[in-house]
């Protein structure tokens, strides 16, 4: 007996010696920083502090990599940010505040790059934007004012042409594919304005008005011109049934034209 006894004290001896918190002081003597290691590995909650004493941080580490709940606060206690890790990467819920304590942003990563839906808000609370991530790279933005009125929206537009070549006939209608990447609701369609934009990517004037139950619509037209010929318009993204805006976005397409 006397010698499990020994034992024990012995593995929990080595446990203590192993397991350690290194600290780290401002010259006021107040604490900067714990940090938990083992065998001199960070392993746990390491956490940092301001001057005054209130907790600036908290990392969680697994046997040297973080893993868990990251939050940072400001120098009176408030929370700026929380995001989760997982084997040393963004992974997970993240948020943002503002000083008031009202989410600021709110999203989640994979893999250490934003995917999916986000969402940014006023100060007040109210919705500004949304976005969309794939892989770390913005697919989708809309845009709100803060009394809720829809601002408008970025997405990009493909124009395809049925026939990829680096020269069009002048004699022969030029076919595109005209069509939004990518959409979060389950049911839209689109209506196409085609026409000269300007400077701000405004229709000048409305050439052609074309319909489409789905995201895409084929379009064909003819060169008016040896050299540069260009597409151009604005794409409206509509909800069915309603016909409700929810985007609006320009495109611009050119092709080179050769007699033959």
């Amino acid at each position: 007996m006397n010698t499990i006894k020994n034992t024990l004290l012995v593995v929990i001896l080595i446990n203590l010696i192993s397991c350690s918190k290194e600290r780290e002081y401002y010259k006021n003597g107040n604490i900067k920083a714990e940090v938990p290691t083992i065998k001199g590995v960070r392993h746990g909650l390491l956490t940092t502090y301001y001057e005054n004493g209130k907790i600036k941080e908290k990392f969680p580490y697994k046997l040297g990599k973080m893993e868990g709940e990251a939050i940072r606060y400001d120098s009176i206690g408030n929370i700026i940010d929380r995001v989760n890790f997982v084997n040393n990467q963004y992974n997970g819920p993240f948020y943002k505040y503002y000083h008031n304590g009202v989410r600021e942003l709110e999203g989640y990563f994979k893999n250490g790059k934003s995917e999916g839906l986000s969402y940014q808000y006023y100060k007040s609370g109210k919705l500004h934007k949304v976005y969309y991530h794939q892989q770390g790279e913005v697919i989708y933005l809309k845009t709100y004012h803060e009394n809720g009125v829809f601002m408008g929206s970025k997405l990009p537009i493909s124009v395809i042409p049925k026939d990829i070549k680096e020269f069009y006939p002048l004699n022969e209608e030029h076919k595109v594919t005209i069509g939004l990447n990518y959409t979060h609701l389950k049911n839209t369609r689109i209506t196409l304005y085609f026409g000269p934009l300007d400077n701000e990517n405004q229709l000048i004037d409305t050439i052609i008005v074309a319909k489409s139950q789905d995201l895409s619509f084929r379009y064909k037209v003819k060169p008016t011109h040896i050299g540069l010929n260009d597409i151009t318009g604005v794409l409206y993204e509509l909800t069915v049934p309603g016909d409700t805006l929810v985007g609006n976005y320009f495109f611009k397409y050119q092709y080179t034209v050769q007699d033959q």
